[in-house]
């Protein structure tokens, strides 16, 4: 199987999060989506979601025009073992 990738979506506290929650619902329903986890606290809304290596980039490139001003699209490379490793990540959109 290969190293999958994650895309970590970020929602700033003074941004309503409704449209990362239906950007969650959307992930869910993809079946290119191995799994999709939506959250929240005063600090603001994520959402995180694993892809596999081949798609992820284009799921993040598609996110550009979607997603709004302040919002953080981040890609990152996970570690295959998490033992003295640490994953590197790219950020996509600020």
């Amino acid at each position: 199987m290969p190293q999958m990738r994650a895309l970590l979506i970020e929602s700033p506290p003074d941004l309503p999060a409704g449209w990362l929650q239906e950007l969650a619902d959307e992930f869910i329903e993809d079946p290119q989506c191995r799994l999709a986890l939506f959250g929240g606290d005063e600090a603001g809304a994520v959402l995180f979601s694993l892809w596999d290596p081949e798609i992820v980039d284009e799921v993040a490139g598609g996110l550009k025009a979607t997603v709004p001003a302040g919002a953080v699209v981040r890609s990152i490379s996970l570690a295959d073992s998490g033992l003295g490793e640490s994953p590197t990540g790219e950020t996509v959109r600020q």
